[in-house]
């Protein structure tokens, strides 16, 4: 966790549960989901004891929406290509874990919203090349 330090009191809270006061001029430790949020109401990073100014820890930002839409595309396709009947539900929408097995971790949880809404969206016409039924 990271110390900041706020001029004004604040109270932040995140949709993971945290809720953090922070008292003006007292530095106050918070987790990193709060750090951007932090340093969007003016919050620097302190060192706790001196109360010195640290570089701003870098905060990684949700990747874009695009990219991830378009990687759940790739790994439904990759299902539907496999032609495994056990991934594939009745309605032809391929299940949940087999597309989760199929993208990469930093992109995961998948929901079957998502892996619904893409696949309603995608144009088959010559994009896949399906393992002929046994």
């Amino acid at each position: 966790m990271t110390h900041v330090l706020s001029l004004r009191e604040l109270r932040l809270a995140s949709t993971t549960g945290h809720i953090i006061n922070i008292p003006a001029g007292t530095p106050t430790k918070i987790p990193a989901e709060l750090l951007t949020e932090a340093y969007r109401f003016g919050c620097i990073s302190v060192d706790p004891e001196t109360q010195e100014t640290q570089p701003d820890v870098e905060v990684e930002e949700p990747g874009d929406p695009i990219d991830r839409e378009a990687h759940v595309r790739e790994a439904i396709k990759k299902v539907i290509a496999a032609g495994d009947p056990q991934d594939i539900k009745r309605d032809g929408v391929p299940k949940n874990y087999a597309v989760t097995r199929e993208i990469e971790e930093s992109l995961r949880p998948v929901t079957a919203g998502e892996i619904f809404d893409q696949f309603s969206q995608m144009d088959f016409a010559g994009e896949l090349e399906t393992q002929p039924a046994e």
